[in-house]
C-alpha cells in the first residue's frame, strides 16, 4: 500500500471507506468540467470506479496509481492525484499525470503540494523517466500547478479538442528525471535549499530575531537593516521568486504585511514605511528565497530608494497599455 506524507497531506491508496468523498469528487460538474470524460453520473458508477482503483493496488503489473489526498490533521478528503503508465522503456517508464480536488479545498496550495510529492515518488521509487500532462488553456489553475512544479511546456495545440460545444486549445507539459533532479538541486530555479540562509533560519539552524511566526511565514529583524526596525517577511516553504508563490500563500502575504506595518508604525512611531520586494539578480535580489522588506522611514534618514523618472508621451504609454492589457 502506498502512503506518502507531506507537511499537510497524506497521499495514499484508496480504500472502501473513501466512497463518499470519491463520489462527491467524481460526480461534481464543477470539479470535473475539464475532465468530463471520467465524470460519474450515479453512485453506482462512482462505486465501480473506486473498486477498479482498489483492484489496481494489488495488481502485480500495476499500471494505474489513483491516490487519495487527505488532510493530515482533520482527515478530510481533499481530492485525487496519480498517474497512468503509458509505456515502459529501457530508460524507465513514461507516465501521464493527473489531479483534481474538491472545490472547497482549492486555492490552498494542496494540489501543488500533492503533485510535488507524487513526482518525487515516481522518479525516486517507481523507475519513471518521463512525466507528461496537459490541460485546456482556459484551465489556468491546472497549468499553474504544472509551472510551480517545474514542468516544461512542450506544446500549444490550437483548437484541437472538442469540449463543451466548441473546439478548444490545449497545452502539454513534461519533465524528465534528470531535469527534475537538476531543478530540485536548484529548487526550481532558485538557490540550493541546503545552502539557503533563509531556509536555515526557518528550520532554526541559524538563529534569528523573530517578531512574528505562523504556519506560512516567519518575520525577522534584518541582520543588516537600512533603518531601525527593518524587518523581512520570509516564506517558510522555499520559493525563489514571487512568480512561484502558491495562490494560498500569496493571498495571505499582504494581509500579514499590513499587520506588521501597523505594528512597526505603532511601536516605533516612524514617519513612513517602504515595502520592497526584489525578484532576480537584475532587480537586486541577493538571497533567492522569497522575502518582503518592510522598512520604517524617519525624517532626514539616510535610506535611499530611488530611480530616474522617464517622461513618456501618450503614444508610448498607450503602446505599453496595449502590451500589458
Amino acid at each position: 500500500m502506498i502512503r506518502l506524507t507531506t507537511k499537510r497531506l497524506i497521499i495514499r491508496d484508496p480504500v472502501l471507506s473513501d466512497f463518499e468523498g470519491w463520489h462527491k469528487l467524481l460526480s461534481s460538474p464543477k470539479v470535473m468540467y475539464f475532465i468530463d470524460d471520467i465524470m460519474t453520473h450515479s453512485k453506482e458508477q462512482s462505486r465501480r470506479n473506486l473498486l477498479e482503483a482498489i483492484e489496481e493496488v494489488s495488481s502485480l503489473d500495476r499500471q494505474k496509481y489513483f491516490l487519495v489526498i487527505e488532510n493530515t490533521d482533520s482527515g478530510e478528503y481533499i481530492g485525487n492525484v496519480g498517474y497512468t503508465v503509458k509505456r515502459d522503456t529501457p530508460m524507465g517508464k513514461i507516465i501521464e499525470l493527473g489531479y483534481f480536488i474538491l472545490s472547497e479545498h482549492q486555492s490552498k496550495g494542496y494540489t501543488t503540494e500533492a503533485v510535488r510529492e507524487v513526482i518525487r515518488f515516481a522518479f525516486k521509487e517507481k523507475n519513471v523517466y518521463r512525466i507528461e500532462t496537459g490541460c485546456y488553456v482556459e484551465n489556468y489553475l491546472s497549468e499553474n500547478v504544472m509551472k510551480k512544479n517545474g514542468l516544461i511546456k512542450e506544446g500549444h495545440f490550437v483548437k484541437c479538442t472538442w469540449h463543451d460545444g466548441q473546439l478548444k486549445d490545449r497545452v502539454s507539459y513534461r519533465i524528465l528525471k534528470h531535469e527534475w533532479e537538476e531543478k530540485i538541486s536548484n529548487n526550481l530555479g532558485g538557490c540550493k535549499m541546503s545552502d539557503c540562509i533563509f531556509c536555515k533560519i526557518v528550520s532554526g539552524e541559524i538563529p534569528s530575531y523573530t517578531i512574528y511566526e505562523d504556519d506560512c511565514f516567519k518575520v525577522i529583524l534584518d541582520r543588516f537593516p537600512s533603518s531601525l526596525g527593518h524587518v523581512l517577511i520570509i516564506t517558510k516553504e522555499h520559493y525563489a521568486k514571487i512568480y512561484e508563490l502558491d495562490d494560498a500563500i500569496a493571498e495571505k502575504l499582504y494581509p500579514l504585511a499590513v499587520k506588521i506595518a501597523n505594528k512597526l508604525k505603532k511601536a516605533l512611531n516612524c514617519d513612513g514605511i517602504n515595502i520592497l520586494q526584489n525578484n532576480e539578480t537584475a532587480a537586486s535580489q541577493t538571497v533567492h528565497h522569497f522575502h518582503l522588506h518592510i522598512i520604517p522611514r524617519y525624517e532626514n534618514d539616510d535610506v535611499t530608494i530611488s530611480w530616474k523618472p522617464k517622461d513618456l508621451d501618450d503614444k508610448q504609454l498607450e503602446n505599453m497599455r496595449q502590451i500589458l492589457s
